[in-house]
């Protein structure tokens, strides 16, 4: 798990997967895969608005049997 602070310059998960590559160009393109889940608050999301405030959590694809 890690923690980011991200201010006021992140307003949306695009911008946050943007902001996560620059710092780790491996991680950013993981994360903008289309398989990978995003949670916001313990709810599924597909792209809206974010705050300093939000627990977000990425969840890539698994598979079972």
């Amino acid at each position: 798990m890690r923690e980011l602070q991200i201010g006021d310059s992140v307003r949306n998960l695009r911008e946050l997967v943007d902001l996560i590559a620059k710092g780790d160009e491996r991680l950013g393109a993981a994360l903008s895969e289309k398989s990978v889940q995003t949670i916001i608050n313990e709810r599924v999301s597909t792209g809206e608005a974010i705050s300093d405030s939000d627990e977000i959590a990425f969840l890539p694809p698994v598979s079972g049997g």
